[in-house]
């Protein structure tokens, strides 16, 4: 983000301010929001899928195994 302020000091803390509002309080809002609305990465299973996306559904049964272990641990 940019402020354009005359006086370097007051666009320093506006920029400041306006950084720790959007660490605090809008980033963790749109992780929740992302977290509730997206279904896991890596699910197919509401996908129409054509013959171009076969890499990605052989890239997707090769971590399948990895992503079990690592729910299961």
């Amino acid at each position: 983000m940019r402020f354009f302020v005359p006086i370097r000091i007051v666009g320093s803390l506006i920029a400041w301010a306006a950084l720790k509002l959007e660490i605090g309080l809008v980033q963790p809002d749109d992780e929740r929001m992302q977290r509730l609305t997206l279904r896991d990465a890596g699910d197919l299973s509401e996908c129409t899928l054509v013959r171009a996306d076969a890499p990605i559904v052989e890239w997707q049964r090769l971590v399948a195994p990895r992503k079990e272990r690592r729910d299961a641990s």
